[in-house]
């Protein structure tokens, strides 16, 4: 229902962008893009600007979203696991997606394990 833009002040045009989501307390990143590569771009759009914007508005948390766990651990966040649903209409391509999200799964799952363990952050019960 809201849309955002912020700006470097340096850039005529905007270069790179992310779709986010607030749900209650909780931010959610989804989507980024960008039309060139720019040194520190991706982690200023998609997580110190985030971050920002959750302590600004006092949320509660944020999703960071799936993929680029390494990335992601290195700035706090813990890794957990994410759900997503696929689907094709063709046979053969179905088949062979879940096939190949059935091996992913245990990588993801033991990744997860792996990366908690070398977590520099430990989470706190409660």
């Amino acid at each position: 229902k809201d849309v955002r833009s912020k700006s470097n002040g340096e850039e005529p045009m905007p270069i790179a962008g992310t779709v986010n989501f607030v749900d209650g307390q909780a931010f959610y990143g989804r989507y980024w893009g960008a039309l060139r590569e720019v040194r520190y771009c991706h982690f200023e759009v998609c997580y110190y600007a985030a971050i920002e914007y959750v302590i600004e508005h006092k949320l509660d948390r944020i999703e960071p979203g799936a993929g680029g766990g390494e990335f992601k651990s290195m700035r706090g966040f813990m890794p957990v696991i994410t759900r997503s649903a696929h689907w094709s209409v063709d046979p053969r391509l179905h088949s062979f997606m879940q096939r190949y999200c059935e091996m992913e799964t245990e990588y993801v799952i033991d990744e997860v394990a792996d990366m908690r363990q070398s977590m520099p952050v430990k989470r706190v019960a409660g």
